[in-house]
Formats: C-alpha cells, sequence, structure tokens
C-alpha cells in the first residue's frame, strides 16, 4: 500500500477528516462536525491506448445544509454582539461630550475652580450639574448633585 493510497484510506473516514481538519485549520476548535460530512466519490475513467484506466482524484466532502445553519446561527450572534458593542460605544462618546460640554460651561462660570470632581460621574449627575449651570445655582447646590 503506497502512502497515497494509505492516506486516502485515512481520510475517508469522516472522524478522521474533521479530527485533523479541526486540527490543522482551526486549533482544535471542532468547527468541522464529522456528523455532517457526505463523502462524494471522485474517480474518473481514463481511455489509454485503448485501455480503460480508474484514475483516482482528491477526496470530496461536504457540510450538509444543517452545519451552514449553524454558522448562518454563530453569524448573528457575531452580528448581534457587535451591534451591542457599537451601541455601547455611542452611549460612552455621548456620555463623554456631556462630560466635556459640562466641563467647559462650568469653566466659564466658575473661572478659578478645581474641576477634578467633574470627572468620571454618570450621565445623570452631568445632566442635573448642566441644570443648576443654567439655573445659575451657587457651587454648593451644584457638589450637593455628587455628594461633595
Amino acid at each position: 500500500m503506497t502512502s497515497d493510497t494509505a492516506a486516502r484510506t485515512l481520510l475517508r473516514d469522516n472522524e478522521v477528516f474533521a479530527s485533523l481538519f479541526n486540527t490543522v485549520f482551526f486549533d482544535g476548535e471542532e468547527v468541522i462536525d464529522y456528523k455532517t460530512l457526505v463523502s462524494y466519490e471522485n474517480d474518473q475513467l481514463v481511455l489509454i491506448d485503448h485501455q480503460d484506466i480508474k484514475r483516482r482524484r482528491d477526496i470530496v466532502k461536504k457540510a450538509r445544509w444543517d452545519e451552514l445553519a449553524r454558522y448562518d446561527d454563530m453569524k448573528k450572534e457575531l452580528d448581534a454582539q457587535l451591534a451591542e458593542a457599537k451601541i455601547k460605544v455611542a452611549v460612552e462618546a455621548e456620555i463623554k461630550a456631556k462630560a466635556e460640554f459640562v466641563l467647559k460651561l462650568f469653566k466659564s462660570k466658575y473661572l478659578n475652580e478645581e474641576t477634578k470632581w467633574l470627572e468620571d460621574l454618570t450621565e445623570y449627575q452631568y445632566d442635573q450639574i448642566f441644570k443648576k449651570l443654567i439655573e445659575d445655582a451657587s457651587l454648593e447646590e451644584i457638589k450637593k448633585i455628587i455628594g461633595d
């Protein structure tokens, strides 16, 4: 038995095929499920000098459609996670923009006051401080918002 024949025989086994490809291409993660593989014969007959010669080709395996549905579900889950991450980034950007605006407004009203206490507040606190600044509230009233 030649090494080519031995390899071909070994790779016809769906479990061996899936294990090999999962190990080599997907770092051992079970991406290819051996139960979903379908084998296709890929032999050819060739006529040479009036003799039929059977020529063996590479092994062909395909996953059934239900396996593709699994990957579609995985893609949908990843898309949902990406959308959630984008929303989170947008919310964080909005809070940062509010913080910067409140800080600028505060500095315009209280030129010589320390602003360190205005960092890392919640969105609600920035909204409340903004309202107090618009109402020309005292510094003490504004600081009550964060319990300072």
